[in-house]
């Protein structure tokens, strides 16, 4: 009875170890994200301003940027849908399998 009252114990102790780990993935993920998003709405003012005939104002800025922007947007809805994901799991404490 003491082993398995130790199994369980032990199980228990790398449940919540899991769910720490799972939960700090998620916020690096979330960090990461969210300076992607910083970098998109930084590329979206450059953009702005060259459609607006005032591209000399931003030096940095490309014309190609455009595709890019909606290549980088795409990839960041599907990141954003697959960190809400994540977010439910960790949230209701389930492992990921």
């Amino acid at each position: 009875m003491e082993k398995q009252s130790g199994k369980a114990k032990n199980y228990l102790q790398l449940r919540d170890k899991l769910l720490l780990y799972e939960a700090n993935l998620f916020l690096l993920e979330m960090k990461e994200a969210e300076k992607g998003l910083e970098e998109l709405v930084e590329k979206n003012r450059e953009f702005k301003l060259f459609s607006e005939g005032r591209g000399r104002e931003t030096k940095s800025f490309d014309p190609s940027l455009f595709l890019e922007m909606e290549r980088e947007g795409e990839a960041l809805e599907a990141e954003e849908q697959n960190i809400r994901q994540q977010g439910r799991t960790v949230s209701v404490g389930k492992r990921r399998r």
